[in-house]
Parts: structure tokens; C-alpha cells; sequence
């Protein structure tokens, strides 16, 4: 009889263990947090053409839109012109929308940049044979439900698949709460497309890896001032600056200064020497100074 007992008091436990794997919500981080992904577009496929894209997103910061708060999302971009990463480009995108989560409903909403009107990014109050609608209009049906186990928690995980497909082999993603979709963490859509792929390379949040693992590491990006490849010796001077800033870069040609929301504020041809560029008019802040369109600076401007 106590034998009886026990069993069934370690049955209870494990029925309430199991169920609470997935029954507290995961919602989306709200700040440091960071996301790299990627996708390729091709027509051969054997090396020889397509385009392979690299994203980096990052949430910075919070901004007001039609009385709600949302999180600012930051995305920067490197282009290679073919699939094995050769003939690469660097192209900062700056602000790229912004988010608001209803934790009480498991809902994630978009708004993209300088837009008012939001969409429905998630909606994981899902069960198994929903529908998924993403950005676009595009429909994701929900083939199986199960939870990760991630550094001490447990977080649904939502396999899903075009909703025109009956049969679908390698077709297949997943939406894991508070990390997105393994395709892309704010992808348009969600459905795949023929000859192409996408794909989530990891995501992290505090300084602590989250996918594909927790023992990764995931290339943190921490500063504008940090996107630089393959540059000639080029000096920026002084920085900060109230009146001018000077630009000393042989071998460049162009230059064009954006405030972090993508938007162009000064552009120009760079003298061979050195070009002094005006900054007295321009508000206190963080400006982006992109050189001949693949090296990127920080510029701050202070009065």
C-alpha cells in the first residue's frame, strides 16, 4: 500500500514537471539582444551565381508609435555576389522597425520603419493543424508542438510548414518562443522559396548564447564603430565634433552620412587629399559615415 503510494505521488510529480516544461511563456527580449542570419538566392546552384546575404539585427533602445512602446530593431547587411562568399559588399540599413509583445496573448507585432501601421509578426496561442499567418499574407501550418530545454528552461517549439504542401520533406521551420523563427528572426515570409534558403546561424541575449546552443559563440555585435572591413589607411578627425569633421582616405571616392535611422544627411565626392565635411547644423548625436559604400564609421556630432 505504501509502495502504492509512493508511485503514484512520483506520478503526479512527473505529470506536473511534464506539463510545466511548456506552460510558462517565454516572451521576446526587450534589449540586448542580437541576431544573425542568412540567405541565398541562386538559379544553377553550383557555386557559380546567386547571392548569399548575411543579417545582423539588433534591438537599441525604445520610441513611442500611436501610444505604445515599442523596441527598435537595427539591421546591418553584407551582400556576397555569389554563394561561396567571394566579391563581398557591406551595406548598413540602419533602423529597420520595431516590435511590441502582448505577453498575455503570445503575440509579437511589427512596425516597420517610419511606417504607423503594425502587423502580427507571431501568434504562438497555436495548436497543432493552425494556421500561421505571416507578413505577407503567406500561410504556416502547424505540423507538431514539443519544447527545448535552453539554460535551465524549457521553451515551446513550433515546427511548421507551407500550408500548400501535403507532403513536406525539407520544407520544414520552427518558431521557438522568444528567440523567432529558425529561418530569420523577423523574416516577411515565412514560406520558403524554391531555389533559395534561409536560415537562423544564432541568436543571443546578455552576452549568453541561446541558439544553435549555449556553447557557440555568437558573434556579438556591439558598436557601429565596428563595422569596418578591408580598409586603406583612413583617418576621421575630429571625433566628436561641433563644427567640421575631416575625412584623410586615399583611394576612396564617395562618401554619405546617415543618422541611425538610414536616413542620408550629407553625400559628396571625397577629395583626394582630404574633404572637410560640415556638421554645425546637425542635431547632438550618432551619425553613420559610409565610405565608397563598404566601409562604415561612427561619427559623433556634440555642441
Amino acid at each position: 500500500m505504501k509502495l502504492r503510494y509512493i508511485l503514484i505521488v512520483c506520478l503526479i510529480l512527473m505529470i506536473k514537471t511534464s506539463s510545466g516544461q511548456t506552460t510558462i511563456y517565454h516572451p521576446f527580449p526587450d534589449s540586448n539582444a542580437y541576431w544573425s542570419s542568412g540567405e541565398f538566392d541562386c538559379t544553377i546552384c553550383d557555386g557559380s551565381d546567386g547571392t548569399l546575404y548575411k543579417f545582423y539585427e539588433w534591438i537599441q533602445g525604445d520610441t513611442i508609435i500611436n501610444s505604445y512602446t515599442y523596441h527598435k530593431l537595427y539591421k546591418y547587411e553584407r551582400i556576397s555576389f555569389n554563394w561561396m562568399g567571394n566579391d563581398t559588399s557591406n551595406v548598413f540599413l540602419g533602423y529597420d522597425g520595431a516590435i511590441r509583445q502582448d505577453t498575455s496573448g503570445k503575440k509579437l507585432y511589427y512596425i516597420k520603419a517610419f511606417d504607423t501601421s503594425e502587423v502580427l509578426q507571431y501568434n504562438l496561442n497555436l495548436s497543432i493543424g493552425d494556421t500561421l499567418t505571416d507578413r505577407i499574407g503567406g500561410g504556416n501550418r502547424v505540423l507538431s508542438i514539443d519544447s527545448i530545454f535552453i539554460r535551465g528552461n524549457y521553451r515551446k517549439r513550433f515546427l511548421l510548414t507551407p500550408d500548400y504542401i501535403n507532403n513536406p520533406l525539407d520544407t520544414n521551420y520552427a518558431i521557438i518562443e522568444g528567440i523567432g523563427s529558425t529561418q530569420g528572426p523577423f523574416i516577411m515570409s515565412m514560406t520558403p522559396n524554391f531555389e533559395s534558403g534561409r536560415w537562423l546561424s544564432c541568436f543571443s541575449q546578455n552576452n549568453l548564447s541561446y541558439y544553435p546552443d549555449t556553447v557557440s559563440i555568437c558573434q556579438i555585435f556591439t558598436g557601429i564603430n565596428e563595422i569596418v572591413f578591408n580598409n586603406p589607411p583612413i583617418k576621421i578627425f575630429p571625433n566628436p565634433s561641433s563644427t567640421t569633421i575631416t575625412i584623410s582616405a586615399k583611394g576612396i571616392n564617395t562618401y554619405i552620412l546617415s543618422n541611425t535611422f538610414g536616413q542620408v544627411i550629407k553625400e559628396g565626392k571625397l577629395n583626394e587629399d582630404e574633404t572637410t565635411i560640415a556638421v554645425s547644423a546637425l542635431p547632438n548625436g550618432i551619425y553613420i559615415l559610409a565610405l565608397d559604400g563598404r566601409s562604415f564609421y561612427k561619427v559623433s556630432v556634440m555642441h
